[in-house]
């Protein structure tokens, strides 16, 4: 914006306060930044001036005008901000209203001075207004929509406009289209929260007031033929035969980045501890549960992550790596999972794209078949036969140490479950290529494979497709998730027709049907 920098002397009395700065950023009038201000100014004065309009309206200075009301000054140093080129082209193009263009504006300013969620949000949502950008609308492909593709690329990324627009969604759901209330839920966040935390906290609320009651915390198992997911706790493995299991492939869930579940009690969850050491010696006494589990040359992969908190990693998968050995496991492998896909995060430590995969045996010689990398040319990749053949070097390198592959994309299967009648808290990014490797190289013919984390069941989905007549054990906490499993199998893969669905006592008040 072209700014006149001449300071002249206005009455704040006269000034028209910033309408939209209590919207955006919470009142810290009694704060004590606040109050050091004010502090500042009795002594000497306001120094930097206001930003006002020929209307006076205060774009800029909020703070310093309530302090000169307060403190009963009778001018302050104010810069009247005129019209610029870029104002007076987006007038012409939009055609919009001058209230419009003055929010965008204050906005503009108050995104200058302090960033939210909120005001991102907010500006965001006045820029699409400005420029009547709805869905369908393809901005990148009009000329003359350069302006505000400019605007909207100073506000987020492309996946945080995503992040965005979710928000926005989640919010209406859980607040019933209250734009006050949800305005007030993102005001109370404050200026620490990000992007990637809001969204998990407002897909959590959205979940609560969508998922039928009737659903939500009633035990839900899963039977096939060869497909058997239980509705209970990873620590209860008494349904599992002993010395039966080949291979464990899972990817537990990660260090502080499991929200509570509907209907699950807190003591079984892992995941959610706040202590580092808990999660990491709760996590291994799962696997130390299993023992009586597998067979004599099996084979537990575990996928894991670390966490930043406060500055810093956590340290969980190496944690968790060295209390493995401590109780008796030998770690065969280590390999790193490349996410080519994986979006930067909104910290400010360096692209975070990679996980372990541990491989952990009881004996220096696991079973393991690596004939089926040389007697496979190629691979049905991420989209497992839907799509165009890869070939398994494009993502099979262990000789190098690491796979490579897209994160999962769980969009389909959050569609299909809405469409089902319920909300889909969990975000499963463990991507059946990952699993199906694993089951390829540890497994023989029509033996036994144990996920003691469920999930949204790619385990399963990668296992089927693995066409060894291998049979499936899944462990699930959350009765959601099992259904979801379901629809993972059915309706986005096609693995398993209703025909081959052994029902439970689906009538009895331990099972209801979907």
């Amino acid at each position: 914006m072209q700014i006149k920098l001449e300071v002249i002397g206005r009455d704040p009395k006269e000034l028209i306060p910033n309408k939209l700065n209590n919207e955006l950023f919470s009142d810290s009038q009694n704060d004590e930044a606040y109050l050091e201000l004010k502090a500042s100014i009795a002594l000497v004065g306001i120094l930097q001036p206001l930003i006002i309009t020929k209307s006076d309206n205060t774009r800029s200075g909020n703070k310093r005008l309530k302090c000169a009301l307060e403190l009963g000054l009778t001018s302050v140093p104010c810069i009247v901000e005129n019209d610029s080129d870029e104002l007076k082209e987006l007038q012409q193009s939009s055609e919009c209203s001058d209230e419009l263009l003055e929010t965008y504006l204050t906005i503009a300013h108050d995104l200058k001075k302090k960033d939210t969620v909120l005001s991102k949000l907010k500006k965001l949502e006045t820029l699409n207004a400005i420029y009547d950008i709805h869905q369908g609308v393809r901005s990148d492909k009009n000329p003359a929509l350069a302006g505000y593709v400019k605007e909207r690329d100073k506000v987020a990324s492309k996946s945080g406009r995503t992040k965005l627009q979710n928000i926005r969604k989640n919010l209406e759901i859980a607040f019933h289209d209250d734009k006050k209330k949800q305005d007030d839920w993102l005001l109370a966040q404050g200026d620490k929260a990000t992007l990637k935390t809001v969204l998990k906290d407002t897909s959590k609320l959205a979940g609560k007031i969508t998922n039928d009651p009737d659903l939500s915390g009633v035990k839900y198992d899963l039977v096939t033929e060869q497909i058997h997911i239980h509705n209970q706790s990873c620590f209860d493995l008494s349904i599992i035969p002993d010395k039966s299991i080949q291979s464990i492939v899972t990817s537990p869930p990660y260090f502080l980045m499991r929200p509570s579940q509907v209907g699950v009690e807190s003591s079984e969850e892992i995941g959610t501890e706040k202590d580092i050491e808990l999660y990491t010696d709760r996590l291994v006494d799962c696997f130390v549960r299993c023992i009586p589990k597998l067979t004599a040359d099996a084979t537990i992969w575990v996928n894991l992550a670390d966490v930043m908190r406060q500055g810093g990693f956590k340290g969980a998968p190496e944690l968790f790596l060295v209390k493995m050995i401590r109780a008796g496991f030998i770690c065969c492998d280590k390999v790193h999972w490349v996410k080519t896909s994986a979006q930067p995060g909104d910290g400010d430590n360096s692209f975070q794209n990679v996980e372990y995969l541990l491989k952990f045996s009881l004996t220096p010689t696991p079973y393991v078949n690596y004939e089926w990398l040389n007697e496979t040319s190629d691979f049905d990749g991420s989209t497992f036969g839907k799509g165009a053949r890869i070939k398994l070097s494009s993502f099979v390198n262990l000789k190098r140490g690491f796979v490579t592959t897209n994160i999962a994309n769980t969009g389909k299967l959050r569609r299909a479950c809405s469409l089902a009648g319920f909300h889909l808290e969990h975000s499963s990014t463990f991507p059946p290529e990952i699993a199906y490797m694993c089951i390829k190289l540890s497994c023989r013919e029509k033996s036994h494979v144990l996920d003691l984390f469920n999930g949204c069941g790619n385990s399963a989905v990668a296992l089927l497709y693995a066409d060894m007549g291998l049979t499936y054990h899944g462990i699930e906490l959350n009765c959601l998730s099992v259904r979801a499993s379901q629809i993972n199998l059915d309706k986005i893969h096609g693995l398993m027709p209703a025909s081959k669905i052994i029902p439970l006592n689906l009538d009895t008040e331990t099972n209801k049907a979907a």
